[in-house]
């Protein structure tokens, strides 16, 4: 018969084989966002960012964090996968480039992680909240593609992307800065 510190451990060593996308120590990851010029009119944007934390500020920013990841991982997966749709829809006409002749041209996510594996993350940080605060586990972060298509070449604009994954460290060529509150927007020469 196990004790319910033994089970406990034992649960832990269940949980840390079973599931690879935590990552234990150091700490968690800042959110990045890596632009490349495709064409003369079109970029791709890949942005790397925490998973838990992105579906907070998309799904419910004015609630705790815990209270959250209580609500949104008890949710029906058809009832999930309609909030992740408004939320996907905000975050894309939320993040757009302005154009010196006013035009306006948002992105398009291309590539997000299913919404059932979206779910199943609010649940295994779930977990994460109930281990020692000494293992500073957290789950690996998530990439998310967008492109952004213009009708004009893009040369001078301005960059604006959603605050909910602030703060981000945006990356085009060389130049590295950071979107954060503060600084919402950036100004590129494409």
């Amino acid at each position: 018969m196990l004790n319910q510190k033994s089970f406990r451990t034992a649960w832990l060593i269940l949980v840390f084989s079973v599931l690879p996308i935590w990552c234990v120590a150091g700490l968690a990851h800042n959110n990045q966002l890596l632009i490349q010029k495709e064409q003369p009119q079109a970029l791709r944007l890949e942005f790397t960012v925490n998973p838990c934390q992105m579906l907070h500020q998309w799904l419910a920013p004015s609630i705790p964090f815990d209270a959250f990841l209580q609500k949104y991982a008890a949710l029906t997966d058809e009832a999930f996968q309609k909030e992740l749709t408004k939320a996907v829809k905000k975050f894309e006409s939320d993040s757009f480039v302005m154009q010196p002749s006013g035009a306006k041209n948002a992105l398009k996510l291309t590539e997000v992680p299913p919404a059932a594996d979206l779910k199943k993350m609010l649940q295994q940080n779930l977990i994460i909240l109930e281990l020692p605060g000494n293992l500073q586990a957290h789950l690996e972060p998530i990439v998310l593609k967008a492109s952004l298509k213009t009708k004009i070449p893009l040369q001078r604009v301005q960059l604006f992307i959603s605050a909910s994954v602030f703060p981000i460290q945006v990356s085009y060529q060389q130049d590295v800065l950071w979107l954060t509150a503060q600084i919402p927007m950036a100004l590129y020469d494409f």
